[in-house]
């Protein structure tokens, strides 16, 4: 029996506790200790109600019945301290020797009392009721006070083994002081009961004040009910109203004879039982309770770890420290070709290299620390090695006997596809050259294409429109409209054709430029450009939107060509607005470095046609809205990506159009 709950238990989630509650651990206690207690109470009621059931014994058969309850009073105590007593060999945080040595002075005191009973032959002094009451009250006084202490108590409270000898000597030289007093001083007789008068005022409000005491300690442990733990707080509870009823039986009675007082005995009988009962569950059936609980989790446990041992993919075998191997699992003996009755008994240097030299520095790690880590060369029953991770253990088993388990995961895959990676590593930079060279006598070879084809192309061109005009200017005269038509389409087609070519060996000559970027400023080239422009189209009107400065890192030469090309788009996009508003500037970006855009309020165009961006010879409009061959584009991305950068845009149709760039970092 303890004073306190050893552990305190979260309360259950949830919404807030309303109103009281019993721990399930408490429910049957309770009710069956309630359930005694209102037995008790309407018996006492009944002999109060019922004066019929009024009775008196004779002097010799309630001696007999004073005796028979005494003894069984006296018994239930020295139970009790018995109980108590070998308790507190397995819980020392308690006060258990507390309870257990009152208890056992309260059986000294019933004792003297049952021997000092009207009727019993003179002790010292003459028996009779007064001598017999101080021995009684002396006993009733240690009991409440005893189970108060436990009801109030807290917590677990450390008691010295040596302390818990020293409580027993103490109550029991209490009892004896007390029941000395009482058999050899003839005037405290007198102090509780008067021949023919009865109980007198000092005897009731002692017997008052031992049921408030008990009352109050039946309230504190009710306090307790809802908490799960080793105190038994609902026998204790109960305990102590059957006291506080018994108590009050022995404020009722007149004569030592009548039912009260033997009532009361009967009471008190039962409720040093159920004392009793709560120090047998806590002290008896509790271990055997947590012992057998603890066998349950032991056999789950060493199901669990069959189940581990049996289903890892790892491999497993444990053998004693003579190096002889006794157990493994099922992947120990595939990964080592054999079965477990191959493995039993065989040595583990049977399977284990030890001519590796990395075999001794993880022995001696494991003597060190119990266990080691590492990696070893194994064997397998045929003889053929193979490199393993292995983690080493070494531990005494519940006999006492040292043993070793090996856990070890085959590494032949991994050291394949490490070689095969070191073998890649290795040739990997000879790979990268001849793949290098590969790709720049490709890109030589493109380049040639691509010049040759343009430069071969420029001649029959220029023939072309050169004849095409000649024929112009000799026949014009001559010819009809369908026939000027046709050759002003073929004049057309060459010039076109012609400036094809001339992009083409734009885009060539990009292939094999190297940018060296400087800090540049676009303001001044933005201006260049736009004279340009306005040179030949003087007539238009233009609204420029410029910054005092536009700063970037690039190569002058190519960032001339890219403002050219994105300007002269602006320009001619924009024919059908007056005046012609063109917006340069930057735009920062939430990553990278900012972006120049360039910004018109013209056509526009489907924003879909924006991933063509960058491809060559790819228009977002007709030949008859707006001339131009799909290079200028390219171009641009092609410098933007020289410098580290890109080309975007955002239009919608009618709307104008932004494109954007940037030049790396």
């Amino acid at each position: 029996m303890q004073a306190a709950d050893p552990v305190r238990h979260p309360a259950t989630p949830g919404p807030a506790r309303a109103g009281w509650r019993v721990d399930p651990g408490q429910r049957q206690p309770l009710r069956s200790g309630l359930a005694l207690v209102g037995a008790c109470a309407l018996l006492l009621l009944a002999f109060a109600a019922v004066p019929a059931l009024h009775f008196e014994l004779e002097t010799g058969a309630n001696l007999a019945v004073h005796t028979v309850l005494e003894l069984a009073s006296i018994t239930a105590c020295f139970m009790v301290f018995a109980l108590g007593w070998a308790t507190f060999e397995r819980e020392r945080e308690s006060i258990v020797p507390l309870v257990s040595a009152v208890f056992l002075a309260a059986g000294v005191l019933d004792a003297v009392h049952m021997l000092s009973f009207t009727g019993m032959p003179a002790l010292v002094t003459p028996s009779g009721t007064g001598k017999a009451i101080s021995t009684f009250l002396a006993a009733r006084v240690l009991v409440v006070l005893a189970m108060l202490a436990v009801a109030c108590v807290p917590r677990p409270v450390a008691v010295a083994p040596r302390l818990r000898w020293l409580l027993l000597a103490a109550s029991l030289l209490l009892a004896m002081v007390v029941a000395w007093e009482g058999l050899s001083e003839p005037a405290i007789a007198d102090l509780f009961f008067a021949p023919g008068l009865g109980l007198t005022p000092l005897k009731i409000g002692v017997e008052s004040a031992v049921i408030g005491l008990h009352l109050a300690a039946a309230a504190v442990l009710a306090g307790r009910l809802h908490r799960p733990g080793s105190l038994p707080a609902a026998h204790l509870l109960c305990a102590n109203l059957l006291m506080a009823l018994s108590e009050f039986c022995f404020t009722l009675y007149a004569t030592p004879f009548d039912q009260y007082i033997n009532v009361g005995h009967v009471i008190k009988v039962a409720a040093y039982a159920l004392v009793w009962r709560a120090m047998f569950g806590d002290a008896l059936l509790k271990p055997y309770q947590a012992l057998e609980q603890a066998r349950a989790a032991l056999a789950a446990n060493e199901e669990r770890y069959r189940l581990v041992f049996e289903h890892d993919v790892d491999g497993v075998f444990v053998g004693d420290r003579g190096g002889l191997l006794r157990d493994a699992n099922q992947a120990a003996c595939r990964l080592l070709g054999t079965s477990l009755a191959g493995l039993q008994g065989r040595p583990g240097t049977d399977f284990i290299d030890t001519t590796d030299p990395r075999l001794a520095p993880l022995l001696q790690q494991r003597e060190r620390h119990g266990r080691a880590v590492g990696q070893l060369r194994l064997r397998r029953a045929d003889g053929s090695p193979f490199e393993a991770d292995v983690s080493t253990v070494a531990y005494d088993d519940a006999g006492g006997r040292p043993l070793a388990s090996w856990s070890f995961h085959d590494l032949t895959e991994l050291v394949s596809a490490r070689d095969h990676i070191r073998h890649l590593s290795a040739t990997l930079e000879e790979r990268v050259r001849e793949r290098t060279r590969q790709l720049e006598h490709v890109n030589r070879d493109l380049e040639a294409f691509s010049y040759t084809i343009a430069h071969d192309l420029r001649s029959p061109l220029a023939s072309i429109e050169g004849f095409g005009s000649v024929l112009a200017e000799r026949l014009g005269p001559q010819l009809g409209e369908r026939e000027r038509h046709y050759l002003d389409r073929i004049r057309a087609g060459a010039v076109s054709m012609s400036g094809m070519v001339d992009g083409l060996l734009v885009l060539a000559g990009l292939a094999r430029s190297t940018p060296e970027p400087q800090p540049v400023d676009l303001v001044p080239l933005v201006h260049e450009a736009m004279d340009a422009l306005r040179g030949l189209e003087p007539a238009r009107r233009l609204e420029l939107v410029l910054p005092e400065r536009l700063p970037v890192q690039a190569d002058p030469r190519l960032v001339r060509v890219v403002l050219a090309n994105l300007l002269g788009n602006a320009w001619k996009f924009s024919a059908g607005c007056d005046p012609v508003r063109i917006e340069v500037g930057l735009e920062p970006q939430p990553e990278g470095p900012d972006a120049v855009y360039v910004r018109d309020h013209g056509a526009g165009f489907d924003a879909d046609g924006a991933q063509r961006l960058g491809s060559p010879f790819q228009r977002f409009h007709g030949q008859g809205e707006f001339a131009g061959h799909g290079i200028g584009l390219a171009t641009v991305s092609r410098i933007a990506a020289l410098h580290g950068g890109s080309l975007w845009a955002r239009s919608r149709p009618g709307q104008g159009a932004t494109f954007l760039f940037t030049l790396g970092h």
